[in-house]
């Protein structure tokens, strides 16, 4: 959201865009995933969200965009700390 961007630019605060690519991002949370992440039991939500994630039939590149809150904010996460270190593996 461009506007959100330039307003806490204005307050001088560091800010960059999202990278949106959302199958760099799912490739990035599949390597973490591969590498010995793990999600706490506790977190109900995210696990049942990682098991109902599923491709759009319409779109195979893209997820279906219903009921991920949490799968979206752990691909921003992980983009954001992966760039640029982090190699993407696609499984």
């Amino acid at each position: 959201a461009k506007a959100y961007i330039d307003s806490w630019q204005k307050r001088a605060l560091k800010v960059k865009p999202a990278n949106n690519d959302v199958t760099r991002g799912i490739g990035i949370v599949k390597s973490a995933l591969t590498d010995g992440m793990t999600v706490d039991p506790s977190c109900v939500n995210t696990i049942a969200e990682f098991e109902s994630y599923r491709w759009s039939d319409g779109d195979k590149d893209q997820p279906v965009k219903q009921n991920d809150h949490a799968m979206d904010a752990l691909r921003y996460a992980l983009v954001g700390e992966a760039a640029p270190k982090m190699e993407v593996r696609f499984l």
